[in-house]
């Protein structure tokens, strides 16, 4: 069973040699992807597709859903993943629980054997839908509606079906008698998403939502590509001229890159923050989470790891040379770096750290000021001691000019 749309789909997202994990619940939906697998690859079918399955224990009725699962396991002799929980209050808000849940658990499968992608069952109305809802909210999202391919928790996610309708999907099942499980609480009220179902799309609101979406995302992918020109780190007076929502955007942009959750696609909590950050057009730094933060200084910005939970320690026993994520190093010559005996040390400056030899400056920190080290390398520069104490702190202009045999790899290390 399979409609010539869903077909070319097939061909033109997923690889004969290929091996994937469907996201199956019984329902309407993976049933009829489940059945379009089984047309595109055959009497092949159990070598590419695996099924997963979780069961929440949400209603009276999941015995049944059950037994659906199972009806097809068996039907076709595919290989399947079961996992069983049970929501509690305390887990918050039950879609978004239920949704890492299972997105973690099939993750696990298929990284554990090795598949290419999950395939999960959303169709063409689910993506009219997840649009409107964007519109309604104001969100900022990556992408309008649902995209084809994605990723997600270093997993590619394919979505074959959605140049298919839920309704197409309905009459399909029907000619074919397919059985299938209908989940009573897509029927709740309460919820925006049903609201929607409920009244549904015609083909022309259909079509024309199709066509705005498009357009859109269109209008997406020149500002993404745009944006990326400005390589890691932005410029300010670039940022300046995007309009606020465009400049929200572009936050958005980047804090996803850096795999920083915003929550609902919108610029709240920790997006708000770092807008704000901005703003105010503050040299420094904002803290994202343990390990990364937002930088501005005067004319860029960027987000890289967060310097102060950065340390490094090297120790060189005799004249020799050494490279590693943080600098490179010439030592056959370790006068030039007021070094005259051995071992040597060199680690990451530390609060507090002074200079023992006769400079009238011994602050280390203040020196490193004077030599106009960005305020965000700091906590990374290399300081050289002998017997546990600061013998030497390479000027930051005379490895910039080249005048050491020494290479800093500081801010590649840090926006790594």
């Amino acid at each position: 069973m399979t409609d010539k749309k869903t077909l070319d789909n097939l061909s033109r997202l997923l690889t004969k040699g290929g091996k994937y994990l469907l996201a199956f619940s019984g329902g309407p939906d993976s049933v009829y992807l489940l059945e379009c697998l089984i047309s595109f690859f055959g009497d092949q079918t159990s070598k590419h597709v695996y099924l997963a399955y979780v069961n929440y224990h949400d209603s009276d009725e999941v015995d049944k859903e059950q037994d659906i699962v199972f009806h097809y396991i068996y039907k076709y002799h595919l290989e399947f993943f079961k996992a069983n929980t049970k929501y509690r209050e305390q887990y918050g808000n039950f879609e978004d629980w239920a949704r890492e849940y299972r997105y973690t658990f099939f993750k696990k499968i298929i990284k554990k054997e090795e598949l290419t992608a999950l395939l999960t069952a959303h169709h063409q109305t689910d993506l009219l839908e997840t649009y409107v809802l964007q519109k309604k909210r104001q969100n900022l999202p990556l992408y309008y509606g649902l995209p084809e391919k994605t990723a997600m928790q270093n997993m590619t996610i394919i979505r074959p079906l959605l140049g298919i309708s839920k309704n197409e999907i309905y009459k399909r099942l029907k000619e074919e008698n397919c059985c299938f499980y209908e989940d009573k609480t897509n029927q709740d009220q309460n919820k925006q998403r049903n609201v929607l179902r409920k009244t549904g799309f015609d083909e022309e609101e259909s079509s024309s939502l199709l066509e705005e979406i498009k357009k859109k995302n269109n209008e997406l992918e020149a500002f993404y590509k745009k944006i990326s020109s400005y390589g890691p780190m932005i410029p300010f007076a670039s940022y300046l001229e995007l309009s606020e929502e465009e400049q929200r955007r572009l936050l958005f942009y980047i804090l996803n890159k850096a795999h920083l959750k915003v929550a609902e696609e919108r610029l709240t909590g920790l997006g708000k923050e770092s807008f704000e950050f901005l703003k105010r057009q503050e040299n420094g730094e904002m803290k994202l989470d343990l390990f990364k933060a937002l930088y501005r200084t005067k004319n860029e910005f960027f987000i890289g790891k967060y310097t102060k939970s950065c340390s490094y320690t090297y120790k060189f026993n005799y004249a020799e040379k050494k490279k590693n994520p943080y600098f490179e190093l010439n030592l056959t010559k370790p006068e030039l770096f007021n070094t005259h005996s051995f071992p040597v040390v060199i680690r990451n400056y530390q609060e507090g750290d002074t200079i023992s030899t006769d400079l009238p400056t011994k602050d280390v920190l203040t020196l490193l000021r004077k030599q106009k080290v960005p305020f965000y390398l700091i906590p990374l520069y290399p300081v050289f001691l002998v017997k546990d104490k600061i013998v030497y702190v390479p000027f930051y202009s005379d490895i910039l000019e080249k005048k050491l045999p020494m290479k800093l790899f500081l801010f590649e290390n840090l926006i790594g």
